[in-house]
C-alpha cells in the first residue's frame, strides 16, 4: 500500500512537472505570437502612413498640374482668337479676289 501511495505521489509530481512545462511553453509561444502580431501591426501602420503621405503629395501635384493645364488651355484659346482675327480679313480678301466661274 505504501509503495502504491509512493508511486501515485511520484506520478502526480511528474504530471505536475509536465503540466508546468507545457504551460510555460504555451505561454512562451503565445508571447512570441503576440509580439509578432504587434510588430506586424506597427509595420502596417507605418506603411499606411507612408502611403497616405504619398497620396497627399500626389494629390497636391495633380492639383498643380491641372491648374497649369487650365492655364495652357486658356492661352491656346487666346492664340486661336488672335489667329482668327489676323487670318479672317486675309481669307475674305483672298476669297473676294478669286474670279467666279
Amino acid at each position: 500500500m505504501k509503495a502504491a501511495l509512493a508511486k501515485a505521489q511520484k506520478d502526480l509530481a511528474n504530471a505536475e512537472t509536465y503540466y508546468h512545462r507545457l504551460k510555460t511553453h504555451a505561454q512562451d509561444q503565445l508571447n512570441k505570437a503576440n509580439a509578432e502580431i504587434e510588430r506586424i501591426l506597427h509595420e502596417k501602420a507605418r506603411d499606411s502612413a507612408a502611403l497616405t503621405a504619398k497620396i497627399c503629395k500626389l494629390e497636391t501635384r495633380l492639383a498643380v498640374v491641372e491648374g497649369e493645364l487650365a492655364l495652357h488651355v486658356r492661352e491656346l484659346q487666346v492664340y486661336e482668337q488672335v489667329i482668327q482675327q489676323i487670318l479672317t480679313p486675309q481669307v475674305e480678301k483672298a476669297i473676294a479676289s478669286v474670279p467666279s466661274l
